[in-house]
């Protein structure tokens, strides 16, 4: 009886290691985001990337209104702001990073960041970017040129919005589609009915509630799958 039991508990070990390397064996052959929850690897950085967003622009609105305009702040409130800002991006970045790290490593323990990086910035994903990182330097720089400075942000919108269609299917990120769509949305909307509002509100209604979107979409997607 307990030889059988020990038999058995081998058969259970090698079965183990089988689908150990069986798992690892696929996510070298595909792309580890084929396998890796993205949704919920990015949802918490999206709320807090809408949250920031907002507060930024809020903040920088009330002191456009209490010194007049952006050129008449001093220096060192500008200068504390850029801080801020870059602080929250860095802050974003890392807790992204940190995130799809850790879920990749549920699929292949022994992935390192490296890997994780190498992973996204495929020549797939790098040829669907450079056309538009190109559209989106020279967009607003025409637009800044010919004194139409209006339209910048409702076609950075647009564009965004666009590649967020673009790479979602790449990066199996269906939750990027709710951003993609308000930001196509918003975009349009600022563009034909709303030209005259204020370009930071337009931030925080397409930048700041995309993101908000995108990552209750990653929660409410998230708990309906458990």
């Amino acid at each position: 009886m307990v030889r059988e039991k020990n038999e058995a508990d081998q058969d259970l070990d090698r079965l183990l290691d089988d689908l150990e390397y069986i798992k690892k064996a696929v996510s070298k052959r595909n792309n580890i985001f084929n396998f890796m929850e993205v949704a919920k690897a990015i949802r918490l950085a999206a709320l807090l990337s809408g949250l920031l967003i907002i507060f930024i622009s809020t903040v920088l609105y009330l002191l456009i209104r209490q010194y007049g305009s952006y050129h008449l702040m001093p220096g060192q409130t500008r200068l504390y702001l850029y801080l801020y800002i870059a602080l929250a991006i860095i802050f974003i970045a890392v807790l992204k990073l940190r995130s799809f790290l850790r879920k990749a490593r549920e699929i292949d323990s022994t992935i390192t960041l490296r890997d994780l990086v190498a992973a996204i910035y495929t020549s797939h994903f790098i040829e669907i970017m450079i056309p538009f990182l190109i559209v989106l330097v020279g967009v607003p720089l025409y637009l800044s040129t010919a004194s139409l400075d209006r339209l910048i942000l409702p076609f950075t919108a647009i564009i965004f919005g666009l590649l967020c269609f673009a790479i979602s299917g790449l990066l199996y990120f269906r939750s990027l589609l709710f951003l993609g769509g308000w930001l196509l949305l918003a975009g349009f909307t600022f563009l034909f009915w709303l030209p005259g509002l204020h370009e930071l509100f337009q931030i925080i209604i397409s930048f700041g509630l995309g993101f908000l979107i995108m990552g209750a979409a990653g929660y409410v997607r998230s708990s309906r799958e458990e």
